[in-house]
């Protein structure tokens, strides 16, 4: 991805245009799905893997959605900028274990909040993970063992709104970590684990 990187830095600076963008994007998504489609068909847990609404960037979410089918579990990616009402109703057909959403850029937090809130009224653990929460994760960036913090506060805070926005119980935790693919992954383990003490 340090291509995708610098593919990145180049356009913000204006040497190159969109065009070039979405070219490497599509070149990076293709060979993802060329090496994940080259092994033996996943016989394992399905779990989708989609984009919040309003979110435009599917590429992370390609990436987790090819490292899963790589590890045996059979993947639905429903691609960037998903409805939320389009993907309850395919949650309620298709029964995954699971959805990994990616949220890509802070202006699709709010769409990111409709595609949790649409899982969970389907019954389905959602795994969120992407560059927004990075970005908030990264903001604070604060080494915070064993003191008292203006970090931790900022971090109970921002758990307590998500809590309080999907409706969630009280005493409900969580963690903010510091990339997509830390995210994808640990939701996925926590979500595992939690399936096999069901």
């Amino acid at each position: 991805m340090l291509f995708r990187s610098e593919v990145g830095a180049r356009w913000a600076q204006g040497d190159l245009g969109i065009a070039y963008e979405h070219a490497s994007t599509a070149a990076v998504e293709e060979l993802l799905i060329r090496c994940s489609s080259t092994f033996t068909p996943p016989t394992g847990p399905s779990i989708v893997v989609a984009c919040a609404e309003l979110d435009p960037h599917a590429l992370g979410a390609r990436a987790v959605a090819a490292a899963c089918a790589l590890d045996g579990l059979r993947v639905a990616f429903l691609g960037p900028s998903l409805p939320a009402p389009d993907l309850e109703e395919y949650l309620e057909i298709h029964r995954p274990m699971a959805v990994a959403l990616s949220c890509s850029v802070p202006t699709a937090l709010a769409g990111g909040a409709r595609s949790i809130a649409a899982a969970h009224r389907a019954g389905i653990p959602v795994v969120g993970g992407g560059s927004a929460g990075w970005m908030t994760a990264a903001a604070m960036n604060s080494n915070c063992g064993g003191r008292d913090h203006v970090a931790l506060y900022v971090e109970r805070s921002v758990i307590g709104w998500a809590r309080d926005w999907f409706g969630l119980p009280a005493g409900t935790g969580g963690i903010l970590v510091g990339g997509t693919s830390m995210a994808h992954l640990l939701g996925l383990g926590v979500a595992q684990i939690g399936r096999a003490h069901v």
